[in-house]
């Protein structure tokens, strides 16, 4: 569910998962690299990240596309979507 939500946005009507929200399909508007980063980073919110350099360059482009709706924890923004 996770891999579809980047690839295909929140919204995908395909996906159980989704519901209404603005968030866009991150797969066309990041490199897979800058993904999986931020995949990393979002890991190394609750210890199970493994790769610290790449946490660490996720943050980044997660406190640049992310944090509003998510918030800096990762637990998201309900208002948000």
């Amino acid at each position: 569910a996770i891999q579809r939500t980047i690839l295909h946005g929140i919204r995908d009507s395909e996906n159980a998962d989704t519901r209404a929200s603005v968030m866009p399909a991150y797969a066309g508007m990041l490199t897979p690299t800058q993904i999986s980063d931020v995949a990393e980073f979002v890991l190394s919110l609750s210890s199970r990240g493994t790769d610290a350099a790449a946490a660490v360059r996720g943050r980044v482009t997660y406190e640049e596309q992310c944090v509003a709706c998510h918030a800096a924890n990762g637990r998201g923004e309900p208002e948000q979507g």
